[in-house]
């Protein structure tokens, strides 16, 4: 019989391959991922409560005071009526679903490490739905406080990670970095040195997630 601490680490590798997950199976909406590339959509019941108080984004979208149509729709839906479809057309699947899974207080599913490309995607949606503090103390495994920079951790991709979690001191190393290592194009475009995993890849351009005042721009 595995023992609870394989099963979690189990759960928390299973927990990057979604499709149609019940987070809630009596919740209330259903938010829907269409397709990316050669994946299916994706269709996550979730809780609209816990949605609203773990983002400030949902809670304008989804809360009691909102003035949007899918708040309107929940406001007025019967408990016996069918969960309200909301679409994310952006949204990177297994990146939401790991901060769902957080949401709803399935903390087995949650996984101990993250890599590069994955706390990037994160970093993404936390920025966009305001979702930082529901992380926790999951941050300070993935992001250990003294974390610095050098290796695989440099980059604009980083950066924009350092900047969305608030680690200051990384935040100043990596900007450090770049402002001594990045170039400008011909047609005036910032460009980023390639990371240390992909150094043969020529130069491109920074993340379009980076707010432009830190860019100077």
């Amino acid at each position: 019989m595995l023992s609870q601490a394989v099963q979690g680490r189990m759960r928390a590798s299973a927990s990057w391959k979604v499709s149609n997950v019940q987070f809630d199976p009596d919740g209330d909406v259903i938010l829907v991922i269409p397709s990316q590339a050669q994946e299916r959509t994706a269709r996550f019941q979730v809780s609209s409560h816990s949605l609203c108080l773990a983002s400030s984004v949902f809670r304008t979208i989804l809360g009691a005071n909102a003035c949007f149509e899918k708040g309107n729709a929940l406001r007025y839906r019967a408990t016996s009526s069918p969960p309200i479809d909301i679409t994310l057309e952006d949204d990177e699947p297994k990146a939401l679903a790991l901060l769902l899974r957080i949401v709803h207080h399935q903390y087995d599913w949650v996984p101990r490490t993250l890599d590069d490309d994955q706390l990037y995607q994160v970093a993404i949606l936390c920025d966009k739905y305001d979702m930082q503090q529901v992380l926790g103390l999951y941050l300070d495994q993935w992001i250990p406080m003294d974390t610095e920079a050098g290796g695989k951790i440099s980059g604009d991709r980083w950066l924009f990670i350092s900047y969305v979690f608030g680690r200051e001191d990384l935040f100043m190393q990596l900007s450090k970095e770049l402002i001594l290592t990045s170039t400008v194009d011909t047609g005036g475009s910032l460009l980023s040195p390639p990371p240390m995993s992909d150094i043969a890849n020529d130069r491109c351009s920074f993340s379009p997630y980076i707010p432009s005042s830190i860019l100077g721009m």
